[in-house]
């Protein structure tokens, strides 16, 4: 028999699954849409940096640029990409660059929690999840980590899937 996931003194354990999943899919919906602590940090940087926003949705970036753009003397630049794309971090890197960008400070926010089966996720579904999960991520750590180190300084806020926390069989993240 399989260690419990939930210890009996957990709040959490006294949950159903079905109340244990909505909680999950509520925290990572809450954290995904705009982690105040993320949109912080970042409103934080971009008095001493330019921000440079990256992902899928363009509409959400401009939004998220609204906002940050509203305080005194913060410029955003939005540049969509889809980072589950095995090019998608190169080609950034290379627009960045070419735009004179330098990366000193990456919030790696980027990722996707998928409910249900493994078995039931198709081998392509599977791949998508660890193309943006871990290859998306770790080919924007080796693209933009090295230059930190070479000027000697930066910084990386890698942001982890609630999921991994209070990780669920029914969940992947």
């Amino acid at each position: 028999e399989g260690r419990d996931l939930y210890l009996p003194h957990d709040p959490i354990a006294s949950l159903k699954d079905v109340q244990k999943v909505k909680l999950l899919e509520k925290l990572e919906g809450i954290a995904r849409a705009m982690d105040p602590s993320i949109t912080q940090v970042m409103a934080s940087l971009a008095g001493e940096y330019e921000v440079v926003l990256v992902a899928r949705s363009a509409d959400k970036l401009r939004a998220l640029a609204m906002e940050l753009e509203a305080a005194p003397g913060v410029a955003v630049r939005v540049m969509p990409s889809d980072l589950s794309q095995s090019a998608a971090a190169a080609t950034l890197a290379t627009a960045l660059r070419r735009k004179q960008v330098t990366v000193d400070v990456l919030v790696n926010n980027a990722g996707v929690l998928e409910q249900g089966a493994f078995c039931d996720l198709t081998a392509q579904r599977q791949q998508e999840l660890i193309d943006l999960n871990v290859s998306g991520l770790t080919a924007m750590l080796a693209l933009f980590v090295p230059g930190m180190r070479e000027r000697g300084w930066g910084r990386v806020l890698n942001v982890a899937s609630i999921g991994s926390v209070f990780g669920k069989p029914e969940y992947k993240a």
